[in-house]
């Protein structure tokens, strides 16, 4: 059998009933439950959540004003009223090695594919707190009951180096900055691009998980891209420039068209007088 796989990483929901399995969802399995592994587990988000910045609520808050007072810093975070530009207390990705087409959890002939895949999502997880100290892992989860063996993992962004406020915050832009990932900007193909500094970390996510599986004797499957050594945001680049392209071809073609047509009409015009 053929050992390739595809490596997804896909930012989802907080789930945290859903990934403790507290009720047995439609696409799962209820008879495979038990082949699900649970790294680490977490069945309050707020507590743990204020657990992790409690030293740096206690220090900020002395000698405060009572309006000024962080009485609990996991609801200012969650409550704040401009969500799209406020932090999240928590992100969770979900990891998958393969799909329903090669690595599926119902056929038999996939069986030591699922075990290896399983030991590689804990290789992963153990890479991912050594490799990015400042998201604090909350909840680590291989799911074996669905189609394909996941894994949801809930971590909470740690930003330090402020010059005001406490010394630890919950952000995920200073975090990645922490941790060397910024955004910048790239020349592709004479055209300067803009990289996120997330998209650089999700790229460097999949680079972990492709020698995972190297380590495990198995070649990554690229899909849709046989641009295999393109960073993500240059294969969208580049299908984007493909897609001007074409229009540009089929303006062109529609332009002779129409200059064909006016010589025609001119033709006619002539002959006629």
């Amino acid at each position: 059998m053929e050992k390739v796989l595809s490596v997804s990483l896909s930012h989802g929901e907080v789930a945290m009933d859903h990934d403790s399995r507290k009720y047995c969802p439609e696409n799962a399995h209820e008879e495979l439950m038990q082949n699900n592994v649970y790294i680490d587990t977490c069945s309050d988000i707020e507590t743990v959540f204020n657990d992790i910045f409690a030293k740096d609520v206690e220090e900020y808050n002395i000698g405060k004003r009572s309006d000024r007072v962080i009485s609990n810093y996991y609801e200012k975070i969650a409550s704040h009223q401009n969500r799209d530009k406020a932090p999240k207390p928590v992100y969770e990705y979900v990891v998958q090695f393969g799909n329903k087409d090669n690595n599926n959890v119902l056929n038999p002939k996939f069986k030591q594919i699922n075990e290896d895949t399983r030991d590689m999502l804990v290789e992963f997880v153990r890479k991912f707190k050594k490799m990015y100290p400042n998201f604090r892992v909350v909840s680590a989860v291989i799911h074996m009951d669905e189609c394909t063996p996941h894994l949801h993992i809930v971590f909470v962004p740690i930003g330090t180096g402020y010059k005001n406020g406490m010394k630890h915050q919950c952000s995920l832009t200073k975090a990645l900055d922490n941790m060397g990932y910024k955004n910048k900007t790239e020349e592709v193909d004479g055209k300067k691009v803009r990289v996120l500094a997330l998209t650089e970390w999700q790229n460097n996510v999949k680079d972990v998980m492709t020698d995972i599986m190297e380590e495990y004797g198995y070649e990554r499957e690229y899909m849709n891209n046989t641009d295999k050594h393109m960073s993500m945001t240059n294969y969208k680049y580049k299908c984007a420039m493909e897609e001007l392209s074409k229009e540009i071809s089929d303006c062109e073609e529609e332009v002779e068209y129409l200059t064909d047509k006016k010589v025609d009409i001119r033709k006619k015009v002539q002959s006629a007088r």
